[in-house]
């Protein structure tokens, strides 16, 4: 289920950001078709860089740790970054763009590092299998679906990243836990402390 929320989260964003956005910005902003996949193309190869990157920099920082600042960037930042869209000029387009390829960047420079270490010890290659391909299918082929439905639903041209919002809210804490493991460790020495605290009160 750990799994699940991460990758659901991870294609959905990125069928919404990259996939889907040029015709977003050109159906319902009015971007000539040019600029929108020019600044699509620019903020594909500085996601592609990042990504890179984020995953060489994984032998210095635990890749848990990448994957909470893409997932929790990504889930703060969507809606401010939406709003700047709309009616913006040609540099905010690119200015947002660029910024979801480098939060998108450093989750997916260490998402496959860590979904496998999450499957090491059981399930393996088929939890890998069934766990990846099933919310790419369901979740994130269907997001530019859902996000044009949800426009039309509701008339807000910023609801595509208040879907983004709920999957990072579902999948943040998986991602938390996973880049602080310590602190859910240090939870369980304290309840265990205060149990034993409890026993030796109770018999005295």
């Amino acid at each position: 289920m750990q799994v699940v929320a991460l990758v659901t989260f991870t294609t959905t964003e990125l069928f919404a950001l990259f996939i889907w956005l040029p015709s977003y910005l050109h159906t319902y902003l009015g971007v000539s078709r040019a600029d929108a996949h020019a600044t699509n193309v620019i903020a594909l190869i500085v996601f592609s860089l990042v990504m890179v990157g984020a995953g060489y920099a994984t032998r210095w920082m635990s890749a848990s740790k990448f994957a909470l600042i893409g997932i929790g960037s990504l889930t703060l930042l969507s809606y401010p970054l939406f709003m700047m869209l709309q009616g913006g000029g040609l540099i905010a387009l690119l200015f947002v763009q660029l910024a979801f390829a480098l939060m998108a960047g450093c989750l997916f420079g260490a998402i496959f590092i860590v979904l496998p270490d999450l499957l090491k010890d059981n399930w393996q290659s088929m939890g890998m299998t069934v766990a990846y391909t099933l919310p790419v299918v369901i979740f994130g082929g269907t997001a530019p679906l859902v996000c044009g439905y949800l426009i039309e639903v509701t008339h807000l041209l910023t609801v595509p990243a208040l879907y983004i919002v709920v999957m990072g809210i579902i999948a943040l804490p998986v991602a938390y836990r996973l880049a602080f493991p310590e602190s859910k460790r240090s939870i369980g020495k304290l309840g265990c402390r205060r149990k034993l605290i409890f026993i030796k009160q109770k018999e005295s």
